[in-house]
């Protein structure tokens, strides 16, 4: 999904949601990088809430990598992309679901969380 130079970020979890809610049988995953999350990561609690299983994949390479690379485009320099990231495993435990934190990432710092029955993903992902 491309916004023509509107940023539109932070759609990933909202849309995760609504498409649990549409289809609750299936498996929904959720991967999104760390500024769309954190655009909408209040969202998590709705998950919870109403105990919507689902995984939440959060690439964390701390910055908000859309807009970097429009500014890029543009060839403006890189200003105001850079992001502090909390703990995304513990954000989700303190919300009421599970957090894992990622291990074998490598390009990026990655988590995993997760909401409901299933198991968390394999390190080897």
């Amino acid at each position: 999904m491309s916004g023509g130079y509107l940023a539109t970020m932070g759609f990933g979890l909202p849309g995760a949601i609504a498409a649990k809610l549409a289809c609750p049988e299936k498996e929904v995953f959720c991967i999104t990088g760390d500024g769309g999350f954190s655009m909408a990561m209040a969202d998590f609690v709705t998950a919870v809430k109403y105990d919507l299983p689902m995984v939440v994949i959060i690439l964390n390479n701390h910055e908000l990598g859309m807009i970097q690379v429009e500014q890029t485009v543009e060839q403006y320099p890189n200003f105001g992309t850079d992001l502090y990231n909390p703990d995304f495993a513990a954000y989700a435990s303190i919300c009421g679901g599970e957090g894992y934190p990622g291990r074998r990432a490598r390009a990026t710092q990655g988590g995993c969380c997760h909401r409901g029955d299933e198991e968390p993903m394999p390190d080897d992902y």
